[in-house]
């Protein structure tokens, strides 16, 4: 009979095998969880809303105002969390007029991150409560990145594109600006020169010569011994007394 497989074999088998099945049941759980990514989203922001009274009071009363004051903005953000997903016109309205990031794709994952930090942040917030934040930034992140679900890929090209227009308009206006500005002698300023040239000053000119400069100027006497490229010998005799002396 030939020789079965030996067990080291079969162990390393058996492990790829229950990786294998682990992947697929956490890759179906996390589909799963983004086609109610929306009710976990309602359900995670009331639940920020409720935990919020019981965290800003356990803060106030351990004296940290500054976990008082984060604890209202996580209570905040859960009820818009919660109100941005509920099927309510006016409340809807007023989520695209004035929270116009929160239906793009990065404005929607930035904010769930912010949420999450502030949460962790807190010292009095529950751990059911941070855990609870945590999984929802991270399907969101999954979620709103995934190539199958272009929930916001509309709103993301127009503002994509109002955001290619605001800036064409912009360095429009600065051109505008500094054209204005050298009419009127300041577009150096503007340019950061400081008002003063780069460029070294111009020594002044050297006066011409005149060709009859050195015409008739006394010429002192050549010496031979400066001609031989000699001094002159010294000599310790007096000199002789003159006719005048």
């Amino acid at each position: 009979m030939p020789p079965g497989p030996k067990p080291a074999v079969q162990g390393v088998g058996a492990i790829k095998e229950s990786a294998t099945k682990w992947v697929q049941r956490y890759q179906g759980f996390v589909s799963g969880a983004a086609k109610v990514s929306k009710w976990i989203n309602v359900g995670c922001g009331a639940w920020l809303v409720v935990s919020t009274p019981v965290s800003a009071v356990s803060s106030a009363i351990t004296l940290r105002p500054a976990d008082v004051v984060l604890s209202l903005y996580l209570g905040m953000f859960g009820a818009m969390m919660a109100g941005i997903e509920l099927p309510i016109g006016p409340l809807k309205r007023i989520f695209e007029l004035y929270f116009r990031f929160m239906y793009t794709t990065h404005g929607r994952m930035g904010f769930m991150v912010l949420v999450a930090c502030i949460a962790w942040s807190c010292r009095h917030v529950g751990l059911l409560s941070k855990a609870f934040v945590l999984f929802d930034a991270g399907l969101s992140v999954y979620v709103y990145n995934s190539p199958v679900r272009g929930r916001y890929a509309d709103e993301d090209n127009t503002v994509r594109e109002g955001m290619t227009e605001a800036a064409d308009e912009l360095r429009k206006t600065a051109t505008d600006a500094l054209s204005f500005a050298n009419m009127f002698g300041f577009g150096r300023a503007l340019r950061g020169s400081g008002g003063s040239s780069s460029r070294p000053a111009r020594p002044p000119p050297r006066p011409a010569e005149s060709p009859y400069s050195g015409v008739g100027a006394e010429q002192p006497a050549a010496s031979p011994y400066a001609d031989a490229g000699r001094s002159p010998p010294y000599s310790a005799q007096p000199a002789w007394p003159s006719e005048d002396s």
